[in-house]
């Protein structure tokens, strides 16, 4: 079965404050899903990856992510979050 269709994160309330915040306390990548690049890349992320033609999950290497923040709670997020976490890392919905 193929999973669900994704949604807007990066362009929302939550995740507008979430790319501003990530910035202000120094994350040094930031990435977010949202079909309007330059707007996120304006408010401090440094890959926007179109949800529209591109699965967050197919690009995000296994184990290397310190916090994903969920601002959709599309079903399944939850797993294939628990994939890219390094050890320690927090996941947030």
């Amino acid at each position: 079965m193929s999973p669900p269709p994704q949604r807007e994160s990066g362009t929302g309330g939550t995740g507008t404050a979430g790319i501003m915040l990530a910035k202000w306390v120094g994350a040094a990548d930031i990435w977010t899903t949202s079909d309007h690049e330059n707007y996120c890349k304006e408010l401090g992320a440094s890959r926007v990856i179109n949800y529209k033609t591109t699965n967050w999950w197919d690009v995000v290497a296994p184990s290397s992510v310190d916090v994903v923040a969920d601002c959709v709670g599309q079903k399944g997020t939850g797993d294939r979050a628990m994939t890219v976490l390094r050890s320690g890392g927090h996941y947030v919905t």
